[in-house]
């Protein structure tokens, strides 16, 4: 079977490869090899879910392999388990992908989609940069970095039509760390939240201290309650020499967001600077203390640019649904109340099947098939499920043709409803078979 599996592989049969990776590993579930390849055929075929738990197996004997925790991480993104996917790519770039570069930087894309969504801009803004700063820069790349320099907490798919140039003007301005990108774009949004603290920056960096300077109290009149342009305005001061100044820029910044690291960090710095020993100390031990911050969407600005009717809102609630359902479903723990086949209803895409499977193994699972289906009794078989059961099905489906044929007869006066009745002598064999 493994010879089999891997001609198939070979010579591009890939449905039918699966089937007997499959089967194979059934047989030998240590054949490390088999598990990758099977990953890489389910992943590349589009089968997200099935991937997810294959790698999830491959990362538990290789758990060293950055490329393996790269399509993990990779393939809970296109399932819409984004959290999951974070923290495998996240995984996935501190083990580094030294032998794929093409899927390095996919993963890494990726990565700094999820670390936008989760709020972590400068993180996600710095690991773009890095990876694809050099050279011709992919549109999609653009858009990430438009999202990160904008604070815009949302992934592409997202974002509405109507803002897509502004987003992806953002991100060509960051790439060149142009200052006069950013002018032009305020030049047509000038109340824009986060885009004065995008040009104080960059133009802090070109050297341009008092110009930054003024952008940066731009958006503290623009973003009032955030301690960012105040953390920038003191850096910038500190930087300048003019130590009062970042001082009380410092000292607002903790006021404005006493939970902040770098803001109590910052004013250790400029304390410091300052002759403020004690004050440094105290800051640097409170900013030793604090937890990493927690990033919540801000209201505004998923308003300002978030396509409100877009049906990936609905999709995502409703995939979120779906794993808490399975998730409650495996902590009843029914096999341990003496289930011996556990009963699935209400279950009908491959993906939530085989997850369903996965999730309780090794015991078998019983579908519920009540109505038509996409898939065959075959192909349900082939995910794992070991019984499928119909229910009242095929009573409802009797009692469908008496009511079809009863309602021409009555609206009609038509008898052709009555063209697929069993014929007397095709019942009276079913029923001499019963009783032999």
């Amino acid at each position: 079977m493994r010879d089999l599996a891997t001609s198939e592989n070979e010579a591009g049969k890939t449905t039918d490869a699966i089937r007997d990776y499959q089967q194979a590993l059934t047989l030998q579930p240590d054949w490390k090899e088999g598990w990758w390849n099977l990953g890489m055929l389910q992943y590349s075929g589009g089968r997200f879910q099935d991937a997810q738990s294959t790698f999830e197996k491959v990362t538990a004997f290789a758990p060293n392999l950055g490329i393996a925790w790269g399509f993990l991480g990779l393939s809970e993104y296109e399932t819409g388990d984004y959290d999951e996917a974070l923290g495998h790519l996240q995984k996935a770039e501190t083990l580094g992908m030294q032998d794929d570069d093409e899927v390095s930087r996919v993963s890494d894309y990726h990565l700094g989609l999820l670390l936008n969504r989760a709020g972590q801009f400068d993180r996600a803004s710095t690991l773009l940069a890095a990876k694809f700063g050099s050279g011709i820069v992919p549109e999609q790349v653009r858009i990430a970095l438009g999202l990160a320099t904008l604070r815009i907490p949302l992934l592409p798919q997202r974002i509405d039509p109507s803002r897509e140039a502004l987003v992806l003007a953002a991100g060509d301005a960051a790439i060149g760390d142009n200052p006069e990108g950013f002018s032009a774009i305020l030049n047509a949004h000038p109340e824009l939240p986060w885009l004065h603290l995008a040009y104080c920056r960059s133009l802090a960096r070109a050297g341009r201290a008092r110009e930054a300077l003024e952008e940066c109290q731009a958006e503290t009149r623009i973003s009032p309650e955030s301690p960012l342009p105040w953390i920038e305005v003191s850096r910038i001061e500190l930087q300048q020499g003019t130590l009062p100044e970042s001082l009380q820029a410092a000292r607002t910044a903790v006021r404005l967001f006493p939970s902040d690291i770098e803001a109590h960090q910052m004013l250790a710095q400029a304390a410091q600077a300052s002759g403020n020993t004690d004050e440094a100390e105290k800051e640097r031990e409170v900013a030793a203390t604090l937890p990493p911050l927690q990033a919540h969407p801000e209201e505004r600005t998923v308003k300002l640019y978030a396509n409100l009717s877009d049906q990936t809102q609905a999709d995502e609630a409703a995939q979120a649904q779906w794993k808490q359902a399975l998730r409650e479903y495996v902590a009843a723990d029914y096999a341990a109340a003496g289930a011996d086949c556990l009963y699935a209803p209400g279950i009908k895409t491959a993906a939530h099947i085989r997850a369903t499977v996965d999730a309780v193994h090794p015991k078998p699972v019983n579908l519920l098939v009540g109505g038509p289906s996409d898939l065959s009794l075959a192909q349900i078989a082939e995910l794992g499920v070991r019984r499928v059961s119909v229910g009242g099905a095929l009573a409802r489906a009797a009692w469908g043709g008496f009511m079809s044929a009863a309602r021409k007869i009555a609206e009609q006066g038509s008898f052709d409803g009555l063209a697929g009745a069993a014929t007397h002598p095709a019942m009276n064999a079913l029923f001499e078979n019963r009783g032999s």
